[in-house]
């Protein structure tokens, strides 16, 4: 069993922010991608359409910077408005249950009925639901204790999201600004 003491800083809300908003960011990338197609079509229409179209290229920059900087700005707002992140955090995991509590709180829940888990370089979210997950920062932990919750979560709750559909999604916007240039010219 792995049991640790924590509290939430503002560097693991907005590393859970960029997690939680990856599928968001393929979105934001195909609605951009969609947006140039549009703006080279109404350039390559007219001579006069061109001041529209610069317009339109301004769309996808502008959403690229809400995203990039979106989890900063939730994670300040929610380190200074609600006092649950403002608690120490203990944690224990085991290999069949994951069990946080703080001095208001206590929650456990068998690792075999979470949703899935996400694991990138500095957080573990461990998904009670869909889109609520159990923020586990990484920094907390020695090298020994993180093989050995990877080996807990690998084995007993299914990885969330999938690679595929990122690559996918990225292809997919390179062959269609590709196909936009290509009709441009």
């Amino acid at each position: 069993m792995i049991q640790k003491r924590f509290t939430v800083i503002k560097k693991d809300l907005v590393q859970y922010g960029y997690l939680a908003l990856q599928a968001k960011y393929t979105l934001t990338l195909l609605f951009g991608v969609s947006v140039f197609m549009v703006a080279v079509l109404v350039d390559s229409v007219g001579e006069n359409s061109f001041a529209s179209s610069d317009i339109i290229f301004l769309l996808p920059v502008v959403l690229f910077f809400v995203f990039l900087f979106m989890p900063y700005i939730l994670a300040k707002k929610t380190i200074t408005q609600n006092t649950f992140f403002k608690d120490e955090f203990e944690i224990s995991v085991d290999e069949e249950e994951f069990r946080i509590s703080t001095t208001k709180t206590h929650s456990a829940m068998p690792l075999k009925d979470a949703h899935g888990y996400r694991e990138d370089k500095r957080v573990i979210a461990l998904y009670i639901m869909q889109n609520q997950a159990f923020l586990i920062p990484k920094r907390i932990f020695t090298n020994e204790e993180l093989k050995e919750i990877s080996e807990l979560l690998r084995k007993n709750v299914k990885r969330k999201g999938s690679k595929f559909f990122q690559v996918f999604t990225i292809v997919f916007a390179v062959l269609f600004v590709c196909a936009a240039i290509g009709l441009y010219f």
